[in-house]
C-alpha cells in the first residue's frame, strides 16, 4: 500500500543521509562521458538474439580513479550502420548479477550487490548523431528509479524494429561505443607498474588489460583480483595449470623410454594397427601403421562439456600398403614414410571426458581413461574409408594396452582437522581467451566444500571477474580457501585468544573481516598548578590540576591486505587542559581579579600504518608473521586563546612513548600462526605421480591464496 511504500523512502532517504554523513567528499556529476570502445565486432552478434556482451570493468581506463560511481544515462554509438529510416535503435540490457562498485575511502573496497536487469533503449539520428531517444530519466519519476552502477555486463543488440527497416553494415565487423554519463567521487587508484589506462578494448576479448609486473613483491595476477572472492561460496578451491601436467607426463615418458626403466609402463611408445580393406574382384589392400608415440598432452575444451582434447605424437611413422590378390599372392607394395613438423604434427586425437577415480591411496582423482573414446588421425592424408577402418583399430589397440587411467589431479582430503574434512567437491576447466594465451595457463580447477553444507546455486565463477585469472604463467598451482573458512576457524579463535576484549567485525557490503581493538589507556598525565582565589593580597590557594591524555583502543584496527598483515590508526579526539583562568571584577570599591582553573580543548591526532609480510617455513609449512613495528605519529593543536602554562611537546612526546608501549603490549601477544592450511594445500593438491607444489608465497585479495611450484624430480615407482 502507499503507506508502506512512502515508509520504505523514507527510510532509504534515511540510510542515504546517514551513508553521504561518512564521506569525506561527496560525489559529483561527470561533465563529460567516459567511453567504452568494443572494436572488431562481428554484425551477427549484435542481430543475433543474445546480441553482444559487454563486461565494463572497474580497474579500467578512467573508472580506475572513482567511487560510488552511478549511471545518470547512458548512451551508445554503432560505427557503419544504415537504414531505410536514417536512424538507428539499440536496445541493451545492463544484466545486474553481479553489479560492483567502489567504495569511498583509502581501502577501495569492491561491493558487490545485485540487481534485476534492465533494459535501456537509445534512438539516433544516424547522419547527425543526433540522440533522439535517449536513458536520462524524467525528473518526475527519475527518483523512483534506482542508479546501477556501470560495473556489470550489458548485451547491446538491433532489434528489427521500425527504426531499423533496410539494416545494413559497410563492413562484416563494426565498432560499438557506449558513454557513460555518471555520477562519482574520485578515488586515488594504486600505483601501478606497466599498467594501460587505454579504454580502447579490442576484438571480442572484452575488458582485457595489458600485462602487469610484479608490485612490491604482489604477483600482478593478484592485483586484479583483489576485492574479489575466487571461492564464492565454496570453502576451497584449487587450480593447476595444464601445462605443468603436460610437463610432467612428458617426464614420465621420458623414464619410461629409458632401457633401465622398470614396472609398469603408462604410456604408448609405438603404435602398430592394421586395416583391410575389400576391393570388388576379391582384391585386397592392408594398410599397416607403424609409428612411436610421444608423449601425450592436453588442451582443455573451451565449453562446459569437461574434456579435453588429448593430443598424441607420432614421432616417426611409416605407412605401408600391401595389395594382394584372393589367393593372398602379393600383387605390389608401397611404402610411405609419413613426416611430422612442428608446423603440422601428425597426431592422434580424441576427446576424452574428465572423470572422477575413486581409489583406496588417492581418494578423489581426476582423470582420463584413455581407452574409453574414438580416435582420428591429424595430418595424415588418408581415402576416408581408410581413415575411419585405421581409427577403429587404434581404439582396439589402445584396449588391448590396458593402460592405466592418466590422472590430471588427486586430492586426498586426509585431514585430521574438522573444518577442513571435505564432504564433496567438484571440478571445472578453464581456457584463456585467445588474446591471452600467452599470458594465463588453461586450469584445471577443484572445487570444495568443507565447513558450507551445500554448493551455491549459482555454481562457479559468481563474481571472478572477465580480466582477471586465479594463475599467471608463473605458478603451477594456487590454492585458495574463503575468507569464512580463513577467518573462522584461524584468525578470529587465535585473536580472541590472545585479545580477549577484540571486536571481529564483517563488513556487510563487502564480507570482508576486519578485527577492531578495544579499550583505552592512559598517554600522558601532566600536573598543573593553578591558583584558586584572589589576586590582590595574594588571596589564593595552589592546587594541582591535570592535564590528562586517553589513548582510545577502538580506532586500531587489524586487517589482511593484499600481500601483508596490516595494522593502522588513524585517530582524532579532544581533550581538556587545565589553563590559570584569571576573570578581573570591575568594582571602584574593590577591585580584584578572581582566579580559577579553566579547561580548554586541545586536539589530538595519531596515525599509523604497520604492515607484517607472511614467511613460510619451508620444512615445516608453517605461515608466520613478525611482530608489527609501530611508530605513531602525533600531532597536537591548540588554540592559544589562553594561555597554558605547560609544553606541548613535552605532552606530544609522551603520548607517541606511551601510546607507542601501550599498543606494543596490547599486540605483543598476537601471534598467528597458519600451519593447517598450507599443509592442506601441499599434502592434498596432487599433480600426476603424486607430485605436490612447494608454495611459495601467501596473498590476501579478498580469500587466501596459496601460489606454489612442483619443483621435485619425477622418480618411478616400483
Amino acid at each position: 500500500d502507499l503507506a508502506t511504500i512512502q515508509e520504505g523512502l523514507a527510510a532509504q532517504a534515511l540510510a542515504a543521509v546517514q551513508t553521504l554523513d561518512t564521506y569525506p567528499y561527496p560525489p559529483t556529476d561527470l561533465n563529460e562521458p567516459i567511453q567504452v570502445k568494443v572494436e572488431n565486432v562481428p554484425i551477427h552478434q549484435l542481430t543475433s538474439d543474445m546480441g553482444l556482451e559487454i563486461q565494463v570493468q572497474m580497474n579500467q581506463g578512467l573508472f580506475d580513479s572513482l567511487a560510488h560511481v552511478r549511471i545518470n544515462s547512458l548512451d551508445v554509438r554503432i560505427e557503419g550502420v544504415s537504414t531505410n529510416t536514417g536512424k538507428c535503435h539499440v536496445q541493451m540490457e545492463s544484466l545486474g548479477n553481479p553489479m560492483l562498485d567502489r567504495g569511498i575511502g583509502m581501502q577501495r573496497e569492491t561491493l558487490s550487490f545485485q540487481m534485476i536487469s534492465r533494459e535501456w533503449h537509445v534512438v539516433y539520428d544516424i547522419e547527425s548523431g543526433k540522440t533522439i531517444i535517449g536513458t536520462q530519466p524524467s525528473k518526475e519519476w527519475g527518483k523512483y528509479f534506482t542508479k546501477p552502477t556501470p560495473f556489470q555486463i550489458f548485451r547491446v543488440s538491433l532489434p528489427m524494429t521500425a527504426e531499423n527497416a533496410g539494416l545494413v553494415f559497410a563492413r562484416q565487423v563494426t565498432t560499438v561505443t557506449l558513454s557513460f554519463m555518471l555520477e562519482a567521487a574520485y578515488s586515488k587508484p594504486p600505483i601501478r607498474t606497466s599498467l594501460s589506462h587505454s579504454s580502447r578494448l579490442t576484438g571480442n576479448e572484452l575488458s582485457e588489460r595489458g600485462a602487469l609486473t610484479e608490485v612490491n613483491g604482489v604477483p600482478p595476477f593478484l592485483e586484479l583480483l583483489k576485492g574479489c572472492s575466487i571461492t564464492d561460496g565454496w570453502d576451497v578451491v584449487s587450480f593447476f595449470s595444464v601445462d605443468k601436467i603436460n610437463d610432467l607426463w612428458k617426464q614420465r615418458w621420458d623414464s619410461e623410454t629409458s632401457e633401465a626403466f622398470e614396472g609398469k609402463r603408462e604410456f604408448l611408445q609405438e603404435i602398430k594397427v592394421n586395416h583391410t580393406l575389400q576391393l570388388p574382384g576379391k582384391i585386397s589392400v592392408e594398410y599397416e601403421l607403424e609409428a612411436d608415440a610421444g608423449p601425450p598432452w592436453l588442451q582443455f575444451v573451451a565449453d562446459n562439456s569437461q574434456s579435453a582434447i588429448l593430443n598424441i605424437p607420432l614421432l616417426s611413422c611409416q605407412l605401408t600398403t600391401t595389395t594382394r590378390d584372393k589367393e593372398g599372392s602379393q600383387l605390389g607394395q608401397e611404402i610411405e614414410v609419413i613426416s611430422t613438423t612442428v608446423e603440422k604434427p601428425v597426431l592422434i586425437k580424441t576427446k576424452a571426458a574428465l572423470k572422477k577415480l575413486a581409489g583406496k591411496i588417492d581418494a578423489n582423482t581426476v582423470y582420463i581413461d584413455p581407452a574409453q573414446d574414438t580416435f582420428m588421425l591429424e595430418n595424415i592424408e588418408l581415402d576416408p574409408q581408410v581413415d575411419i577402418g585405421i581409427c577403429n583399430e587404434i581404439v582396439e589397440y589402445f584396449k588391448k594396452q590396458k593402460l592405466e587411467p592418466w590422472k590430471l589431479g588427486t586430492l586426498r582430503f586426509n585431514s585430521d582437522i574438522d573444518f577442513l574434512k571435505p564432504r564433496t567437491f567438484q571440478f571445472q576447466t578453464y581456457t584463456p581467451p585467445e588474446s591471452r594465451k600467452q599470458d594465463w595457463p588453461a586450469l584445471l580447477a577443484i572445487y570444495t566444500l568443507t565447513t558450507t553444507p551445500n554448493p551455491p546455486t549459482y555454481g562457479m565463477r559468481h563474481i571472478w571477474p572477465d580480466a582477471a585469472w586465479p594463475v599467471s604463467a608463473d605458478f603451477d598451482a594456487a590454492v585458495y580457501f574463503s575468507a569464512d573458512l580463513l577467518w573462522e576457524n584461524e584468525i578470529i579463535p587465535a585473536v580472541k585468544e590472545q585479545i580477549s576484549d577484540a571486536e571481529i567485525i564483517k563488513n556487510s557490503k563487502t564480507n570482508l573481516y576486519y578485527v577492531q581493538l578495544k579499550g583505552s589507556t592512559e598517554v600522558c598525565n601532566q600536573k598543573v598548578q593553578i591558583k584558586q582565589g584572589w589576586q590582590v593580597n595574594n588571596n589564593y590557594k595552589i592546587v594541582t590540576e591535570h592535564a590528562r591524555v586517553n589513548f582510545s583502543f577502538a580506532d586500531i584496527y587489524l586487517r589482511f591486505n593484499l600481500s601483508a598483515l596490516q595494522l593502522e590508526c588513524n585517530a582524532d579526539w579532544i581533550e581538556q587542559f587545565p589553563y590559570q583562568k584569571s576573570t578581573p571584577l570591575y568594582d571602584p570599591w574593590c577591585a580584584d581579579v578572581k582566579l580559577s582553573t579553566g579547561w580548554d580543548d586541545v586536539n589530538f591526532s595519531c596515525q599509523f600504518n604497520s604492515l607484517t609480510n607472511p614467511k613460510i617455513d619451508h620444512d615445516s609449512l608453517e605461515i608466520t608473521f613478525d611482530a608489527f613495528a609501530i611508530n605513531p605519529e602525533v600531532n597536537t593543536f591548540y588554540s592559544k586563546e589562553n594561555i597554558w602554562t605547560g609544553s606541548l611537546s613535552k605532552v606530544k612526546q609522551s603520548v607517541i612513548d606511551n601510546a607507542k608501549k601501550a599498543i606494543e603490549e596490547k599486540v605483543s601477544g598476537l601471534n598467528i600462526n597458519l600451519k593447517t592450511m598450507p599443509m592442506f594445500a601441499v599434502s592434498n593438491l596432487l599433480f600426476p605421480e603424486s607430485k605436490t607444489i612447494e608454495p611459495t608465497g601467501i596473498y590476501c585479495p579478498r580469500d587466501l591464496v596459496i601460489v606454489g611450484d612442483v619443483v621435485r624430480e619425477w622418480k618411478p615407482r616400483v
